[in-house]
């Protein structure tokens, strides 16, 4: 059997790098972070179709690099906690979060699994891509 691969730890701990960051664009055209499926337009759309609003919280589940968090945070001005279960992913969103100051003060963070069952008590809507 081959070992296992594990493609986001790869995929998080490269974040910074310029290739990574240039693939992004080229696919997405524009870096959210992705390591998903979701198009850069479906990305745009899905604080609308929740209808957020200023102030109001959201609960990304696999938040990953946390920049995706940050986008919401910041266009709909609202707050959003980012819940990864990679460490790779999270350490990551730390960072993200510490280069958008001001804007991290309206992200949180939860990278203990146990917690899902409170934020799923706390949060109205929970995107998740």
């Amino acid at each position: 059997m081959s070992p296992r691969v594990d493609l986001y730890n790869s995929s998080y701990a490269n974040y910074e790098r310029d290739a990574y960051r240039e693939v992004r664009l080229a696919t997405y055209g524009e870096d959210f972070g992705q390591t998903s499926w979701v198009t850069t337009e479906e990305s745009r759309e899905i604080p609308q179709r929740l209808e957020l609003t200023p102030g109001c919280s959201v609960l990304e589940i696999g938040c990953g690099s946390g920049r995706y968090a940050l986008y919401v945070a910041e266009s709909a001005r609202c707050r959003v906690v980012g819940l990864d279960l990679n460490a790779e992913g999270i350490c990551r969103l730390l960072t993200q979060v510490m280069l958008a100051l001001p804007i991290a003060s309206a992200v949180g963070i939860i990278d203990n699994p146990g917690g899902l069952g409170l934020a799923a008590r706390c949060f109205p809507c929970a995107p998740a891509d």
